[in-house]
């Protein structure tokens, strides 16, 4: 998902016939922990996690600097890299559906 992101995010930034970007989950969930997941169950977590977090924090980094507005649609469940893609976006907004779920150690 994160690949296919960042070049959507890339393309449309330089496309002049995209004003704006909206940003909207599955039904039930924005980032429900895919990202998590993949951390935990690849074969070689020490190489994937360094790459995954660069990855991460690389689209956290263009969506808070993004030339052009992302609105962000919350429904449901919002977890893991949908958070930090949210908070980053110029625009959120929730339905009365949505659960942000923040985790810490």
């Amino acid at each position: 998902m994160m690949l296919g992101l960042e070049y959507l995010l890339e393309e449309w930034e330089k496309d002049d016939n995209v004003e704006f970007c909206i940003l909207k989950a599955h039904e039930e969930a924005f980032s429900a922990g895919g990202d998590l997941r993949a951390l935990y169950t690849h074969h070689n977590p020490p190489r994937l996690g360094k790459e995954a977090c660069y990855r991460m924090y690389w689209i956290d980094y263009h969506v808070a600097t993004y030339k052009k507005p992302i609105i962000v649609l919350w429904s449901g469940l919002v977890m893991g890299l949908g958070v930090g893609l949210s908070v980053a976006c110029m625009f959120r907004v929730a339905t009365e559906k949505a659960v942000m779920l923040l985790m810490h150690a």
